[in-house]
């Protein structure tokens, strides 16, 4: 029987995750591992913006910019971010039953 071995992903890498059925983030730097949750549910259009902000952090990495104290995350903006993309997914998932609901009534 084989293992299922994980192996780690390359250094300066943020990966996007399912995490208690909730997205986060997840990379190295420095040594230390940091985890940031998106608080979205895991479907695309939410995975596309996990993504887009996951190479925030990747080029602040690379370009020597990171706040290892993750300030910038816990800031308004980043709040409002979140509050869009869930505003985002709320309308999506109201216009996804409303299309179902006109298609029974056919």
């Amino acid at each position: 029987m084989r293992a299922n071995i994980q192996r780690k992903a390359p250094k300066e890498t943020v990966s996007v995750e399912e995490f208690r059925g909730r997205l986060r983030l997840r990379w190295r730097y420095g040594g230390r591992q940091y985890s940031l949750g998106i608080e979205l549910p895991d479907f695309r259009i939410n995975r596309q913006a996990a993504e887009r902000k996951g190479n925030e952090i990747y080029l602040d990495i690379v370009s020597g910019h990171f706040d290892p104290t993750l300030k910038q995350f816990s800031s308004s903006y980043f709040r409002q971010f979140v509050l869009i993309l869930r505003r985002i997914w709320w309308l999506n998932l109201a216009g996804h039953r409303l299309c179902h609901a006109t298609e029974d009534l056919e």
